[in-house]
């Protein structure tokens, strides 16, 4: 609703589209899943942020819904994968105060300012703003080029 259709979207096809899921439905099984989410770990930074690159998957099916005129990787998928950065890193670094493991529990204060095109690489910061014996609040910084492109809030708890 804020950007052109026409600049992600074929109009008849999403009509197309509507009409079927209104109407027979879809193929079942049609969904095959998405790629690996992977990142890599880089050196953590002298304020003690844990860092790493995601390289965003190039052609993939997933696309072809978001969106065939222009592919922009899904803000879902990239709040996943800071999710999982997050978790790996700090479970990496220090176990809870409480016991066991660290586990996401929610995040918060997701923005994204920009779009994530198919191949890029984005640089993942995460710093713990809050800790207790059994939570941890992260705040996650995605950024390209130089330029913070998101931020989201993950907080951990401490799970057996």
């Amino acid at each position: 609703p804020m950007l052109p259709m026409a600049d992600f979207d074929n109009r008849d096809e999403v009509k197309a589209r509507f009409d079927l899921i209104c109407g027979e439905g879809a193929a079942p099984n049609a969904y095959r899943g998405i790629p690996e989410l992977d990142w890599e770990q880089t050196e953590d930074d002298e304020e003690g942020n844990i860092n790493g690159i995601f390289h965003v998957p190039g052609p993939a099916p997933f696309y072809q819904d978001h969106f065939p005129q222009r592919p922009v990787f899904p803000g879902s998928l990239l709040m996943e994968v800071c999710m999982r950065f997050v978790n790996a890193a700090a479970n990496a670094r220090s176990k809870p105060e409480a016991g066991g493991t660290w586990k996401t529990l929610a995040i918060s204060r997701m923005k994204i300012r920009d779009f994530t095109n198919p191949g890029e690489d984005l640089k993942l910061s995460a710093k713990l703003t809050e800790e207790t014996a059994d939570s941890a609040t992260w705040l996650t910084e995605f950024s390209k080029d130089g330029q913070v492109n998101g931020t989201v809030r993950v907080l951990l708890v401490a799970s057996e």
